[in-house]
């Protein structure tokens, strides 16, 4: 570009002096971490983990009750499928059969909101499996707008997993 090398020193040091931040406000409101980069990836990387982050919460939330229940208590709550078992009345494998279930939920569902044209065709789309994925893949859609997805304390705060009526769910 035959640009001198000191032009572009002082081009650098003038942008990173007029990027203004109040690092007071931030500490006091919690949100630095939110703003500050952590040094890796680019911005479009950080807002689609965080879109996905995001849309695999409401995919959880959306989830039936038994196997928000499996989710939550493994996951979240870190208990023992004998302890799920226990609570739900089934055996460990019934347990381990709701967990892959809930999974291969999830999975589909996240990936119905970010790429829909990659979901398996189903064999009876006309069928009671296909409507009721169907209506899943409809009720996360609706959980919330782009900016609860995006916002990232949803995910990352402790108090994203809060106890409801003595069930462990995801706000």
């Amino acid at each position: 570009m035959k640009i001198p090398a000191e032009t572009v020193h002082k081009l650098v040091e003038d942008v990173h002096r007029a990027t203004v931040i109040n690092y007071e406000s931030l500490v006091l409101d919690g949100d630095a971490e939110s703003l500050l980069s952590d040094g890796g990836g680019n911005p479009e990387d950080a807002l689609l983990e965080r879109e996905r982050q995001g849309y695999l919460v409401d995919a959880v939330k959306t989830l039936p009750e038994r196997l928000r229940r499996v989710v939550v208590g493994y996951f979240f709550e870190e208990l023992s499928m004998q302890e799920l078992g226990d609570e739900l009345g089934v055996s460990e494998s019934r347990v381990s059969q709701l967990r892959a279930e809930a999974l291969a939920l999830l999975k589909d569902g996240i990936t119905s909101q970010l790429d829909p044209e990659s979901l398996p065709a189903e064999p009876r789309p006309n069928g009671r499996v296909a409507r009721r994925k169907a209506a899943y893949y409809a009720e996360i859609e609706e959980a919330s707008d782009y900016r609860t997805r995006l916002d990232t304390r949803m995910v990352t705060e402790p108090e994203a997993v809060a106890s409801c009526g003595g069930r462990a769910i995801l706000r």
